[in-house]
């Protein structure tokens, strides 16, 4: 519950913006700035059907950009950043052309000898996915996370944890959209080599919608406590896994939005049966705000399996599926000229390719399908996307 909602599709999307290769050793200082070109074709990027439109809906988006890694470590302090930042070329709809930017940075520090201090920051900066919206609109959204976390992990033994999270999302044209939410969590683990981890998290979150109370003077606000019972191990290099799970309680302000209790999860397993070959499965639920979408909260379930084969030295195979279920409460009270869409469900499957040619220039390859249904079937819509990039290093 620390961070905003993406819809399924966009979370599912293979970034081909990567730099070339990454280290092995984690504590290799570097810093790198690499050319990257990206092209997509995409089936239905307007995410419309039949009853909500005609006429052509796909294009070539094609997206020069510059993709940033930073590893350094001074003293005892690492910093690292990453992401890339570029801009969007459309061929059919050049409305939709503009900034692409995601970037990620963040600062670890020990404090005494078990205790360590980690500060994140997270920006990201792009085109809704028109799937989120009724109608087409040239708008993009900014997302910004800032994190702080403290914990003193011993070899063995019990250990605290706190931190504090803050999501800033905002349309670049409907302020009425805006949301924010800030959270505090903190927690108590015990743990031992031969056991692995166990830790009890309580958080308490704010959902908070600016932009509705300035145009109508109602708190449309939601108050969110969830606490979660969470274990983590590896066993050996083969599989490991982190399984939490707990109780959400949210507690909305506006009268007529229901409150929602319920538990929640957070889990993820890796398996694998050979150095080649990484299963990963993961699902969470969680509740959570989302610009573009207009409601108080939403409930999202998400559940997702990745596949990847290394099929040589240079290059890597991917399978993947994801099945997202969104929930939204208090729907809508800031654009009554958008009808209501109800619950959605989203199925994603996919596969992609990688290659590296010497170290200097790597080729990524990738095809998606996605189809959705929701409650209102305005909202329905299939897409296919098949990509391509080419990053180079000097």
């Amino acid at each position: 519950m620390t961070g905003g909602l993406v819809s399924g599709a966009q979370a599912q999307t293979v970034n081909v913006n990567t730099p070339v290769s990454v280290p092995v050793a984690g504590n290799v200082d570097r810093f790198r700035v690499v050319p990257v070109i990206t092209s997509v074709y995409d089936s239905n990027v307007l995410r419309l059907n039949d009853a909500r439109g005609s006429g052509p809906r796909d294009n070539i988006r094609v997206s020069p950009a510059l993709a940033v890694d930073l590893n350094r470590i001074f003293g005892r302090t690492r910093v690292t950043a990453g992401g890339t930042v570029g801009y969007d070329f459309n061929t059919r709809f050049s409305g939709l052309d503009r900034e692409r930017i995601n970037l990620t940075s963040s600062v670890t520090t020990p404090v005494g000898a078990p205790c360590s201090v980690t500060g994140s920051a997270a920006l990201e900066r792009a085109q809704f996915d028109l799937g989120d919206t009724n109608t087409v609109v040239t708008e993009s959204f900014l997302r910004q996370v800032y994190d702080v976390g403290a914990s003193c992990r011993a070899a063995a033994g019990f250990f605290p944890a706190v931190g504090v999270n803050r999501v800033s999302l905002t349309n670049s044209s409907r302020k009425v959209l805006d949301t924010n939410q800030s959270a505090l969590r903190a927690g108590i683990g015990y743990g031992r080599p031969s056991l692995g981890t166990l830790q009890l998290i309580g958080s308490v979150a704010k959902i908070a919608r600016p932009g509705i109370e300035d145009l109508t003077g109602i708190d449309d606000s939601t108050m969110i406590t969830d606490v979660q019972l969470v274990f983590e191990r590896s066993v050996a290099p083969r599989v490991s896994f982190r399984l939490g799970g707990g109780i959400t309680h949210a507690d909305p302000k506006r009268a007529a939005v229901p409150s929602f209790s319920g538990p929640s999860f957070d889990a993820q397993v890796t398996i694998r049966p050979v150095p080649r070959f990484t299963i990963v499965g993961s699902g969470r639920r969680a509740v959570q705000n989302q610009s573009s979408f207009g409601a108080t909260y939403i409930i999202a379930d998400s559940y997702n399996l990745n596949v990847s084969y290394l099929l040589s030295a240079r290059s890597t195979a991917t399978l993947f599926a994801q099945r997202a279920r969104r929930d939204p409460r208090g729907e809508d009270l800031a654009l009554t000229l958008q009808p209501p869409r109800g619950k959605d469900r989203l199925n994603v499957v996919g596969g992609s390719y990688a290659f590296d040619f010497h170290r200097s220039l790597r080729l990524s390859l990738s095809v998606t399908h996605q189809r959705r249904t929701a409650d209102n079937a305005i909202y329905d819509y299939t897409a296919t996307s098949a990509s391509a990039g080419v990053t180079a290093r000097f």
